[in-house]
């Protein structure tokens, strides 16, 4: 097994593209260096997360399967091409690595606020039933989301998980990843430990980091396969877990194994994850543009005066039957479009006050 030397890795993790890759990045596209591959996959995970946030309003039982087999099983497999998307939205982190500086954790909190206050003001303007009501409501917006906190908690940390995979050799890591998500397996998935909270924690986000950055660095043949066997992989991993799931239901069985601490959903992460790495589309402006802001994203249809709306706008879509992939299609981007382009204020008043 290939090893790096600290040297070699701190020069990968230095290089000015990789800096300019966290999710709280200014703006898109100004780096000619920075390939697109990635910065694709920023894009598609959190299509993938407004996909979970979709077939989450389908309730998925034994008797919904008996009553609209189509539906059903349509959404359980749409959840198991999905469930990825956070890890995979955390994979890049840690491939690219963390680089802690004041200016980019400012322009990640000054990212939350932004969207936070924003949206209350234009629900308030719009009559809704939402109200500004300033501290308090900003500690509900961090407590029910719990991605943002747990994020903020994984770049807080990721001087110390730098320092440590800079002076480890890869075999090193890959044994320590293994251990961790062992530990992980047992602990969280199968034993349900609070400190997991189903993956959706600051433990398992480090875990994922762990991962990005060792697949930055190994040499091992299993990740050496083509982008196209990696895609393959992906889907036949996503495809059987949709399986197993309705399965699992015709058992009586409830518990879903579409979660994110389940192992082979980590798996599967690895494998799209190695897909996008592995594409030769070079560098192309309006791909990391468009990934500047989607983080965005998912402020803006999370946001406590919005996700209601979005909801009901998925579940009128579900009602649509064949016509609602274009529905959902034209909603997603539409969503995605009036996000980048207001997230655009956010970076130029950002930078304004920065400075």
């Amino acid at each position: 097994m290939k090893t790096y030397t600290t040297n070699t890795y701190m020069a990968g993790i230095n290089n000015k593209h990789l800096n300019n890759s966290n999710i709280d990045e200014e703006g898109g596209g100004g780096e000619h260096s920075r390939k697109s591959n990635l910065e694709l996959l920023r894009i598609v995970s959190m299509i993938l997360v407004l996909l979970v946030h979709y077939v989450g309003t389908v309730p998925i039982t034994l008797d919904s399967i008996h009553d609209n087999w189509l539906l059903s099983t349509t959404t359980i497999f749409l959840h198991s091409i999905s469930v990825i998307c956070v890890n995979c939205f955390i994979l890049i982190s840690g491939y690219f690595g963390i680089t802690w500086k004041l200016k980019s954790f400012l322009s990640l909190l000054y990212q939350i606020l932004f969207w936070l206050i924003l949206v209350y003001i234009i629900a308030t303007a719009l009559g809704c039933n939402y109200k500004f009501y300033g501290l308090l409501e900003i500690g509900k917006f961090f407590g029910n989301r719990w991605f943002v906190p747990a994020y903020i908690g994984l770049y807080m940390l990721s001087p110390i998980i730098n320092a440590f995979v800079e002076k480890v050799e890869s075999n090193t890591l890959g044994i320590y990843i293994l251990l961790f998500y062992l530990y992980s397996t047992i602990i969280g998935y199968f034993l349900h430990s609070h400190e997991f909270d189903e993956g959706m924690s600051v433990i398992s986000l480090v875990g994922l980091y762990l991962i990005g950055a060792y697949l930055k660095r190994t040499d091992l043949k299993i990740f050496q396969l083509k982008a196209s066997y990696n895609l393959i992989i992906y889907l036949l991993i996503a495809l059987s877990l949709g399986g197993l799931n309705i399965a699992l239901l015709y058992l009586g069985i409830s518990n879903s194994p579409l979660g994110y601490l389940n192992p082979i959903v980590i798996i599967m992460s690895i494998f799209l994850f190695l897909f996008f790495q592995k594409l030769n589309i070079g560098y192309i402006k309006l791909i990391n543009w468009i990934a500047a802001s989607a983080f965005a994203v998912f402020l803006f249809h999370h946001h406590p005066a919005v996700y209601g709306i979005y909801q009901d706008v998925c579940k009128h879509i579900i009602t649509q039957g064949y016509l609602a992939p274009i529905w959902l299609t034209l909603f997603f981007f539409a969503l995605f479009g009036v996000t980048v382009l207001i997230d655009q204020i956010r970076i130029v008043t950002f930078r304004l006050l920065y400075h």
